[in-house]
């Protein structure tokens, strides 16, 4: 891995500013490091992941930065896309939601997981094109809930025992049936409702999804054409919708109503 000083090193950053990751690439191998946990390196060739942990980290620690950060970049090499999303498997394929960090990707996903449908990825859903149309190819995963939505569910229904598939126990790609691009705004109750879903044109589209994708080397020409043209056959073969809600949690039901019946969705049979 090479130093910070590195003119081809990218920094990630998140919404404060703060660095949260470092990624290269160099001689056809990939390095991701993450300060204060692990330097991961990716060999294609070899299809074999390398970590040199950072002193004091758990082996589940390691595990957990790998899942939710290491491996939708590694997807890229494999020549896959993935949206920083949470999905649900519903009858007929997958239905991701994507989001900026806080608008309720995980909650959306976890309150109709509580309706029957199984989750299929909690902030990562990959995607790839194959002979059947575009698929999603699913990842191990592990559910966070922030704690006030987990309190919520705790409290809103003891009777429920469906337990959500949260390890990845799905093999095979599913087709992806949807995108909702999900974002709060306390105005959509001037309309009448807490909730608005709109069906966006292409070009509408391919903007939505782009500022949610996993990027790992936009340094790299074939990388960046690689991830446009795959952005652009999702938005051109997958319905994308806008579903702007009221903040609230109070406002869930109407909001996965909502959804469900805009999308004509329904559980997969058991």
């Amino acid at each position: 891995m090479p130093n910070d000083s590195e003119p081809t090193l990218e920094v990630w950053r998140d919404r404060d500013g703060r660095v949260t990751a470092y990624a290269h690439t160099a001689r056809g191998s990939h390095w991701v490091r993450l300060p204060g946990v692990a330097v991961f390196g990716y060999d294609p060739e070899q299809d074999e992941v390398t970590a040199v942990v950072d002193s004091g980290m758990s082996r589940p620690e390691v595990a957990e930065a790998y899942r939710r950060v290491v491996l939708p970049m590694i997807q890229q090499a494999r020549r896959s896309q993935v949206l920083h999303a949470s999905g649900v498997r519903a009858a007929t394929g997958v239905v991701a939601f994507c989001g900026t960090s806080g608008t309720g990707k995980s909650t959306v996903a976890y309150g109709l997981a509580r309706r029957g449908y199984p989750l299929w990825g909690d902030d990562a859903v990959c995607f790839a094109t194959s002979e059947r149309g575009m698929e999603s190819v699913p990842l191990p995963f592990d559910l966070l809930l922030r704690a006030p939505t987990a309190s919520f569910f705790d409290s809103a229904s003891d009777s429920v025992t469906l337990i959500p598939q949260t390890k990845g126990d799905a093999t095979e790609a599913v087709r992806l049936e949807a995108v909702c691009v999900l974002r709060a705004d306390d105005s959509t109750s001037a309309t009448g409702s807490p909730v608005r879903i709109l069906a966006l044109t292409s070009g509408e589209a391919f903007t939505a999804t782009l500022q949610h994708a996993y990027t790992l080397a936009l340094s790299d020409t074939d990388h960046r054409t690689r991830l446009v043209d795959d952005y652009l056959e999702l938005v051109a073969t997958t319905p994308v919708y806008d579903v702007s809600f009221e903040r609230g949690l109070e406002h869930l039901d109407v909001v996965l109503d909502a959804i469900e019946q805009r999308l004509g969705l329904e559980p997969p049979p058991e």
